[in-house]
């Protein structure tokens, strides 16, 4: 969400420039209103002007002639580079119509660098801590969206989005070094054949139009030095810094705090540990949400648009939250403070759940906080009746009307099995294309996979597992939780559910 000025043969007006998943829109600064929206097909140009450093127009197909948007903002490659990536991933899901993609991953071990502040144990007076760099075992997946990470780093960085990559880096002197970059931070990895990951990442996103750089020009010190850990912040960018706390992501006990620092910059949000070691670094334009919790006084949740999340501890929670509100405002990113976060569609957690094999053991509590997440989705899984509380049968799941509409004389609605169902739905459904009767069902089709999803996943026993069909169920669930106009109804069941304690141990 930029606040932007929208120039017209009449005049200027302030406009807020929002980009969501399928479509982007302009929404009144005060009413909140929607003003105009377009699919992210229509955009046919973008021209930007070389006279004033600030205006950009997008040109768009209309339904009698072409449409064009003119548009300034201060930080106009800011805005650019949201609307691209957002069209980027527009398209991801537009040509994801495989039933199986969501298994589609390779898989590729190596390790992550991690540092840490260990004293000298000289006895000298002048012995100065040094910085000490150890090897942490992890497991690169390239999927068709995302770079996966498991282990290592995972509780900060989960993964990479395709559409969010900046360049893939190898190093010329040292066959093991690979670097992920993005949002302008590194992140260095040792794999044993750093140009098959390449090559993987780079077919990956050229499957979904998305052209990954992979550059072979630097050495391995050169590709150290821009590690996401010695992130440089100029003294004169920093506009305050607060003590905090924030959990432990890897310690395997619960409620482990560790103690650092929350540094704001007029660019970054940075994380540092308790020996000044930044841990976790972001950019502002990319901060989407801060929840506040009402019935806590120093927790404090910040979200990115990338679906990263840091929590944080501290009692000077309202002071920290208005400067980064301030900090935001004033590049004219426009940031949603909350009293609880705001319910969405998660790709990883649906990773995640493909991740487990039937060899593996899951913890009993994660599995019965992840059924618990998967049924209160909806309110409710398949052991309930679907019925009000005047007894009647409520309207048939959409899954259902499809049968009915095209075999309404030949065959029943139970003859047909979930798993046909589903395959039809997620090869020939457009959720974008739903009429308002089918859009409010949606909630009903997600039950029909609720119910046998935690058992097909998460209870499943047997090694002999079709992966096939779970992925199929995850790809038409993903399909209906992430689109923000037909899901709107299990949205809804979500936000008044009590789910803030289970995202949290979930996620």
């Amino acid at each position: 969400r930029f606040l932007v000025v929208k120039v017209k043969w009449s005049g200027k007006i302030e406009r807020i420039l929002g980009f969501r998943p399928y479509m982007f829109a302009t929404v009144h600064p005060k009413s909140g209103a929607i003003t105009n929206e377009w699919s992210y097909d229509a955009i046919t140009s973008v021209d930007i002007s070389f006279e004033d450093k600030s205006e950009f127009t997008i040109n768009m197909f209309g339904l009698k002639k072409k449409v064009s948007l003119k548009l300034r903002h201060r930080y106009r490659s800011e805005v650019l580079q949201a609307l691209f990536r957002a069209r980027a991933a527009f398209a991801i899901e537009r040509r994801l119509k495989n039933a199986h993609i969501l298994a589609k991953l390779t898989s590729f071990d190596g390790h992550v660098e991690t540092f840490e502040l260990h004293p000298d144990h000289d006895h000298t007076a002048d012995d100065q801590p040094t910085v000490h760099c150890s090897l942490v075992d992890c497991v690169l997946q390239v999927g068709v969206d995302a770079v996966y990470q498991l282990g290592g780093t995972s509780g900060r960085f989960p993964y990479f989005d395709l559409t969010k990559l900046q360049s893939v880096n190898v190093a010329t002197d040292d066959p093991t070094m690979l670097v992920l970059r993005s949002a302008g931070l590194s992140h260095l990895f040792h794999v044993a054949s750093p140009n098959d990951v390449a090559r993987a990442i780079m077919e990956a996103g050229l499957a979904v139009d998305v052209i990954v750089p992979v550059v072979r020009d630097k050495s391995a010190a050169a590709l150290q030095s821009q590690h996401v850990h010695f992130t440089s912040l100029d003294a004169d960018s920093v506009l305050v810094s607060y003590d905090v706390q924030f959990p432990d992501e890897s310690s395997e006990e619960d409620q482990v705090v560790d103690m650092g620092s929350l540094v704001l910059t007029d660019t970054y949000l940075v994380e540092r540990d308790h020996f000044r070691l930044t841990m976790f670094v972001q950019p502002l334009t990319s901060l989407y949400e801060i929840v506040r919790l009402e019935d806590t006084t120093d927790e404090f949740t910040v979200e990115f648009g990338n679906e990263l999340r840091r929590t944080y501890y501290s009692l000077h929670r309202d002071a920290i939250i208005a400067h980064i509100l301030d900090a935001c405002a004033s590049r004219g990113t426009l940031v949603r403070l909350h009293k609880m976060r705001t319910p969405a569609g998660r790709r990883v957690f649906l990773r995640c759940m493909l991740m487990t094999t039937a060899s593996s053991t899951i913890p009993a509590d994660m599995v019965w906080f992840q059924a618990t997440w998967l049924h209160r989705l909806v309110g409710g899984g398949g052991d309930k009746h679907d019925t009000d509380s005047h007894g009647t049968t409520k309207t048939p799941s959409i899954l259902s009307q499809l049968r009915q509409k095209k075999k309404p004389q030949q065959q029943s609605v139970d003859a047909m099995s979930h798993v046909e169902m589903v395959l039809d739905f997620n090869a020939n459904v457009p959720l974008g294309g739903l009429s308002t009767k089918l859009k409010d069902n949606v909630a009903q089709a997600t039950s029909l996979l609720l119910g046998e999803v935690p058992h097909m996943v998460l209870l499943r026993q047997s090694p002999k597992s079709n992966m096939d069909t779970v992925a199929s169920y995850l790809q038409c669930l993903y399909r209906l939780v992430a689109n923000p106009f037909s899901a709107k109804q299990a949205l809804e069941h979500l936000a008044v559910g009590h789910t803030p304690c289970v995202f949290d141990i979930i996620f």
